[in-house]
């Protein structure tokens, strides 16, 4: 008698393998569906303005006894220190969407100049 199909160990087997594939295709792409516009923010766009609002403290006019100066991204913008990161020439935060002009940073002269962003 000829035999025609498969045996049932056959198929659990097929099954298995299938099934190991489909776990590791599956653990290895998850990364593609995480939402990181924190991560994105913390390590591109907040290190840019807090550098480029070091560069423009180096410039910036300021009595010999201020320690401290506030601008805001605005004023990094108006002056060339950033570049709009959208259509209608804004900078907007990549967490939110929303227009980030009205942030304040503050840079602090000491020994070096150092910035941080004060409200976000």
């Amino acid at each position: 008698m000829k035999k025609n199909g498969y045996t049932l160990i056959e198929l659990l087997v097929v099954i298995g393998i299938l099934g190991i594939v489909a776990f590791v295709v599956i653990s290895n792409t998850t990364y593609a569906f995480k939402d990181n516009t924190e991560e994105i923010y913390e390590e591109n766009q907040e290190p840019i303005i807090i550098r480029q609002a070091v560069e423009y403290g180096k410039v910036l006019e300021r009595a010999p006894e201020e320690q401290e100066k506030i601008i805001s991204v605005y004023d990094l913008l108006d002056k060339g220190y950033l570049a709009p990161n959208s259509g209608d020439d804004d900078y907007v935060d990549v967490r939110t969407g929303v227009s980030m002009k009205d942030i304040n940073i503050k840079i602090m002269y000491g020994e070096e100049i150092t910035a941080e962003i004060i409200n976000q």
